[in-house]
């Protein structure tokens, strides 16, 4: 689960300032304040494997799934998608 706090849901997930609000006409010039709580939820995922002896590879990311003030932003439903897939890739070397 991801929780936020009013600042975070409002900064990544509000339109407010009258030029975001222009960027969605469907608003009718009304601001969108998006609070803070559950924000999604989430399944992480990792692999990892040795390569060698000094050196690693792993790959992650999570499932997630916006929920809230977060998924009714006009900003992820007009732009983007309640379902998230972040992924990432590491290289680690051992010391010795």
């Amino acid at each position: 689960m991801t929780y936020a706090n009013d600042e975070f849901g409002d900064t990544y997930f509000g339109v407010n300032s009258a030029h975001d609000v222009a960027l969605y006409p469907s608003m009718s010039g009304q601001p969108y304040r998006s609070s803070g709580g559950v924000v999604g939820w989430n399944i992480p995922f990792r692999v990892t494997t040795f390569l060698n002896k000094e050196w690693l590879i792993s790959v992650g990311g999570r499932y997630e799934k916006l929920t809230g003030d977060a998924g009714d932003s006009p900003i992820i439903k007009q732009r983007g998608d309640d379902t998230q897939w972040p992924v990432g890739l590491g290289v680690s070397y051992i010391f010795k």
